[in-house]
């Protein structure tokens, strides 16, 4: 499990419970990655107002990782699905590796933490 935040057009994660696992693949506290590459992008910009969304969008980089690394406008659809479904989860987006989640392949999923 991963606690992040967003500062400005990055993710920020702040901690991370690691696995008892020889072998984890993640992030650890302190890395930043760009928003559109990771799932807890999407859930924090589905906080925004469409208007601070767009604003957003306008303003970031869509630089590719892997060929399924999202542009403006799927990233824009993700953001969008995830305030629908209160969840979010982003296809191969950052990496090559991923864990079988159901029938998709996922690099993550993600759920916001609302005490």
């Amino acid at each position: 499990m991963n606690i992040s935040v967003l500062d400005q057009h990055e993710v920020v994660y702040i901690a991370r419970s690691n696995s008892p696992r020889v072998v984890s693949i993640g992030f650890h506290a302190g890395a930043r990655v760009p928003a559109h590459t990771v799932t807890p992008g999407v859930l924090l910009l589905g906080d925004l107002s469409d208007a601070a969304l767009e604003r957003w969008l306008a303003n970031h980089e869509f630089s590719g990782f892997t060929p399924y690394t999202l542009d403006a406008n799927s990233f824009r659809e993700s953001v969008r699905d995830a305030r629908a479904q209160g969840s979010g989860s982003l296809i191969r987006c950052l990496t090559w590796v991923w864990v079988v989640s159901g029938s998709r392949s996922k690099t993550g999923a993600a759920k916001p933490w609302r005490p």
